[in-house]
């Protein structure tokens, strides 16, 4: 189970970074959509990446042949079929 984003307190104000990954699997669209819930609360200053075409292992070396955490298959790696539609498509 992928941990949702909690309650964000009104006085966190350190700057902040999100990153999501337009075509994640593993956390899906309603998780997708509650990381850009949390960016909306944020009272300090705040950033959102959406990195169109990535996957969940979009944002790590996963997916480089020899890591032995993958070697170009899974979320974010190889070949995937898009949410909208079900369309094949490529990770970069």
């Amino acid at each position: 189970m992928v941990p949702r984003p909690g309650p964000i307190s009104a006085s966190y104000t350190a700057p902040t970074l999100l990153m999501l990954g337009t075509e994640d699997k593993t956390i899906g669209l309603e998780l997708n959509a509650a990381i850009r819930g949390a960016y909306e609360g944020l009272p300090g200053p705040r950033w959102l990446a959406e990195v169109i075409d990535a996957g969940h292992y979009s944002f790590t070396i996963a997916c480089l042949t020899g890591t032995g955490l993958g070697d170009g298959d899974g979320d974010g790696c190889g070949e995937s079929e898009r949410f909208a539609g079900g369309a094949p498509f490529a990770f970069p």
